[in-house]
């Protein structure tokens, strides 16, 4: 039973709220704790709040506890998980940010008789090498750096969008796995047509990394292509294109800015 609830609740990878610290009724059935680095700032926020909703509705023996910080860092991160093992849920749901920062704080969990399982990103790792949760749910970001590449050619075969020359990703965050599979799949497709890809760490703060990628592309002229690893970075791309006079408005000429995630920041650009 506590399997089957367990895993109805990562069946939506994402159901969660943002409420910190609370504690609930003794007559809950069970809680199950999810840590997250997304905050109530993200734009991905507003959709997991959404499903937090329904999943109480549809498994009222179940409670959900969201666990995350608005000032994102690995080291936060880890804070958070331990004081959300420390509580004794009846289960952890967690993104497999760091596998190797976080293998040993989540096999230890496991072996204390808590359940895990892994949302939106996965231990890459061979099995037999990775965290020992139950299972992932959720996508494969090696692919979707992938895929994204291998559309940008059919477009540009499709005479829709310019060809690349070189590629920017855009990474907001060192230490996120995930990130770092979207671009290494980026790099794999761009092989296939022998475009170059630069992966640069700008940062989430908004003002350092909109400096960070100007001064890039001010020294690399060559870059017509912007990949922002997340959705939170596309407006800062494209008002740095735009006040370089790289013409993002364009869809035919100038500087691409591709994007993972459809939300409002996302498309704030398009608009």
């Amino acid at each position: 039973m506590l399997k089957r609830l367990f895993c109805a609740l990562l069946l939506s990878p994402f159901l969660c709220f943002s409420f910190v610290g609370v504690a609930f009724a003794q007559g809950d059935h069970y809680r199950f704790v999810m840590v997250s680095h997304i905050g109530s700032n993200d734009p991905n926020m507003n959709w997991l709040t959404t499903s937090i909703k329904t999943f109480e509705e549809k498994y009222p023996d179940a409670k959900a506890e969201y666990l995350s910080t608005n000032e994102y860092s690995l080291q936060n991160f880890i804070t958070i998980l331990n004081q959300a093992i420390a509580t004794h849920p009846d289960g952890i749901a967690i993104p497999i940010l760091n596998s190797e920062a976080l293998q040993p704080i989540l096999d230890k969990a496991v072996k204390d008789g808590i359940p895990v399982v892994a949302f939106n990103i996965s231990d890459p790792r061979p099995q037999e090498q990775r965290i020992h949760y139950l299972t992932y749910v959720g996508g494969d970001e090696y692919l979707t750096g992938l895929k994204l590449g291998q559309y940008v050619i059919e477009q540009v075969n499709a005479g829709k969008v310019p060809k690349p020359t070189k590629i920017l990703c855009a990474n907001h965050d060192a230490t996120h796995q995930g990130l770092k599979a979207r671009s290494r799949g980026m790099t794999e497709a761009m092989k296939k047509i022998g475009v170059p890809v630069d992966e640069l760490i700008i940062g989430a703060d908004p003002a350092k990394a909109r400096s960070v990628m100007q001064s890039y592309l001010s020294t690399h002229k060559d870059v017509n292509y912007i990949f922002c690893l997340g959705t939170l970075s596309v407006p800062w791309a494209y008002s740095v294109a735009d006040e370089m006079g790289l013409k993002p408005k364009l869809s035919d000429k100038g500087l691409t800015i591709v994007g993972v995630d459809d939300s409002p920041n996302s498309l704030e650009g398009i608009k």
